[in-house]
């Protein structure tokens, strides 16, 4: 049997924006997109209107960011060059980007959102530090895990791989019963 896919639909960035992260709603009808650069901005897209809902500037300029849905999709997080940030998605009008602080012993630093919107998996200078972000606690600790290579999520967000140097290293998060 063979598919048939037509395109769904094209969205056009403004000149000088790079792509630095693009998610897609669990339900298929929205998605989010960080532009880093110069002047960093979040877009908000409906995908069944095939339009942009928010445009956000940022006002800072930026390396690097991740971010994902959260849970009840109303809002999302964002790590960018190392902070983490809470993005009130709109419903009308304007959403609204703040600082999320979360309670020692965290830190500020690099660090990847699982695409679950719930864990944040925070680089330190000896392993990887995994938090909870909507419960504001860390849950685990790996001391082996280093933070150089690419680093991929499997769809539930419970498993994290990083590839370096022909290796691949494993880090699982299961619940303790």
């Amino acid at each position: 049997m063979n598919y048939l896919v037509p395109p769904y639909s094209r969205f056009e960035f403004s000149q000088g924006d790079v792509v630095s992260d693009f998610e897609l709603s669990p339900d298929g009808l929205k998605c989010i997109s960080l532009a880093t650069g110069e002047a960093t901005r979040l877009y908000a897209w409906n995908l069944e209107d095939r339009k942009r809902e928010q445009g956000i500037g940022m006002g800072q300029p930026a390396k690097n960011g991740t971010l994902a849905f959260a849970p009840e999709m109303i809002f999302a997080f964002l790590n960018l060059d190392g902070k983490l940030f809470k993005w009130q998605l709109p419903k009308k009008g304007k959403g609204r980007v703040s600082p999320y602080e979360l309670p020692k012993p965290y830190t500020a630093g690099p660090g990847l959102i699982a695409p679950d919107g719930r864990h944040l998996f925070r680089f330190e200078k000896e392993g990887v530090r995994i938090w909870d972000i909507v419960a504001e606690e860390p849950i685990a600790y790996s001391a082996t895990m280093r933070r150089d290579g690419r680093w991929t999520f499997s769809s539930d967000a419970r498993t994290l791989t990083l590839a370096l140097d022909g290796e691949l290293e494993v880090l699982s998060l299961m619940r303790e019963k």
